[in-house]
């Protein structure tokens, strides 16, 4: 039997009934406590999941582990008082939240919100401005299998970040989220709201990421929902580069009516366990959603991916593109669904997943599908698993390009599809030079 981590003063375990001092904070508004004690209730009365669920098919329980982890007060003081010192020295003008964990850290602008956009963490927006944040506070529930952790995190929550733009706003500049995870073993809840009215535009950016690459088990389970009014367009990225030790869970609903627009992206290269519950949700005539996953799998990792593409309303369009490049002995899980409600007709889904094997070891699962309850639809999904084109690497090798660096061309041009739709040519160079240098890491593994 592994010995239990030692708890820090003021640390609960996370499977643990939490004080009543926690579930009655004063600090947190009447309507935040009620959801913390429904949160808990319904915590304790759902199963732990199993493999007989299909929801949970192919997915390597046992990495969770949540007896592992605890939650704490505060966050550890030296690394914070580090990065908050690495902001405050930055030459950047951009509107930013930073958070060790669900703790603020830092922010630009200062406090002061205009009474079109509020950015700023969600207790603080909670407390001043509890007429936006109640009506849309914790209110899609997740359905593609994460309940259980749906409600833990909904308990433990303490903190998070909150964005509004109000009707016929329109944000030329990108707004940036940046979550550091915490040591381990350490776990943290964080909820981002994003809230566009009404003929508004916002585009996010949002990074997680750790201090330590190489950092021991820590747990992360994030809750992100999107509402986008009618005639609005919200973009966002999230790009997961949490230290190779972290479990992570990402679980969250984009929400669209009438004439409205979400494009969200995640770009994937960090944790050892990664699952992500991407629920699109259309509801008024006209609403579209792009869904698109960028994701580079290496070194024992393991990425589960569940989406779920659902048109309430007629004339309705969701697309979705998910790509996975598999190095070393690394798995992924995708498991999608497109629902079409009776009344929706002209409906118009796709679903694309393709998996690129780099390893004769890696192994790809993917399982779309379609429940369409409307006669007048267009609907179609597709998938591929494969290797490598050997005429591909052979053009390039005729040419002079090692095999290593041919691989990696290749590996970028594979997922330059993805990041080239959502259309931001900074995050792109990004995420495709981190893939480099990971994909070079497990070609050259350190030695000892």
């Amino acid at each position: 039997m592994e010995p239990q981590p030692i708890l820090p003063q003021g640390g609960y375990p996370v499977w643990e009934v939490p004080p009543e001092s926690y579930l009655n904070d004063p600090e947190y508004p009447p309507f935040w406590v009620a959801a913390r004690r429904q949160a808990y209730q319904e915590f304790l009365s759902l199963p732990f999941p199993s493999g007989k669920d299909e929801r949970w098919r192919f997915t390597s329980l046992h990495k969770i582990g949540l007896e592992r982890f605890f939650v704490v007060d505060k966050p550890e003081q030296e690394a914070a008082l580090q990065l908050r010192k690495e902001y405050q020295a930055r030459k950047d003008n951009r509107w930013k939240l930073v958070h060790w964990g669900e703790e603020p850290l830092w922010r630009w602008p200062e406090p002061g919100q205009s009474s079109q956009v509020v950015f700023c963490p969600l207790l603080e927006a909670a407390q001043k401005f509890p007429q936006l944040v109640q009506p849309f506070f914790f209110r899609e529930k997740t359905r593609l299998g994460g309940e259980k952790f749906a409600a833990l995190t909904r308990l433990w929550c303490r903190n998070g970040c909150f964005l509004y733009v109000g009707e016929r706003t329109t944000l030329a500049d990108p707004l940036e989220i940046e979550i550091f995870s915490p040591h381990s073993p350490r776990a943290i809840f964080p909820y981002i709201l994003i809230v566009v009215g009404r003929c508004a535009s916002a585009r996010v950016r949002i990074r997680l990421r750790g201090t330590e690459p190489e950092g021991g088990p820590a747990f992360c389970s994030l809750i992100q929902d999107q509402f986008v009014g009618s005639g609005g367009e919200l973009r966002v990225s999230v790009l997961q580069d949490w230290p190779l030790g972290t479990v992570s869970l990402q679980m969250g609903s984009t929400v669209v009516d009438r004439d409205g627009r979400a494009i969200t992206l995640h770009a994937n290269l960090g944790a050892s366990y990664a699952r992500l519950e991407n629920h699109s949700k259309l509801v008024g005539p006209g609403a579209q959603s792009l869904m698109l996953s960028a994701t580079l799998a290496r070194d024992g990792q393991e990425f589960d991916q569940r989406t779920f593409q659902e048109h309430v309303a007629g004339h309705t369009t969701s697309d979705l593109l998910y790509k996975n490049a598999l190095a070393d002995r690394s798995r992924t899980i995708f498991a999608g669904m497109i629902d079409v409600d009776p009344q929706a007709q002209a409906t118009d889904a796709y679903q694309s997943n393709r998996n690129l094997l780099l390893s004769e070891e890696a192994e790809a699962n993917t399982l779309p599908g379609l429940e369409i309850m409307a006669n007048e639809v267009r609907c179609t999904h597709g998938a591929t698993v494969g290797p490598l084109d050997p005429e591909e690497l052979f053009y390039l090798r005729q040419r002079g390009i090692p095999l290593p660096l041919a691989k990696v061309l290749l590996v970028r041009g594979f997922l330059e599809e993805v990041l080239g739709r959502f259309g931001d040519g900074e995050l792109t160079e990004e995420f495709l030079t981190l893939v480099e240098e990971r994909l070079a890491q497990s070609q050259h593994p350190a030695k000892g």
